[in-house]
């Protein structure tokens, strides 16, 4: 029956052949990983950007010892617009 349903519907070779395996067991989604660990700690950079409001992203990319777009990713999901120029 899964196996018509899946034809029927123009799945690919991978899709059918992965559904057929896991056939024999249950056909709940797979679990997930844990997540990793991030180098830059959100709840520090909300505390360095209240203490030093004037810092550039070059230098709080210093500061924690991560790159650039790090910075400026973790700003932008923090929802603080970072300092342009002096």
């Amino acid at each position: 029956m899964i196996i018509a349903n899946l034809f029927c519907y123009n799945c690919s070779r991978c899709r059918t052949s992965n559904t057929l395996r896991r056939q024999s067991s249950d056909l709940q989604p797979h679990q997930r990983g844990v997540s990793r660990r991030r180098k830059l700690d959100k709840a520090a950079l909300r505390a360095h950007v209240r203490a030093y409001p004037e810092a550039l992203v070059r230098e709080r990319a210093v500061h924690f010892g991560v790159c650039y777009n790090a910075v400026w990713k973790a700003l932008k999901a923090l929802k603080i617009t970072p300092k342009k120029r002096r």
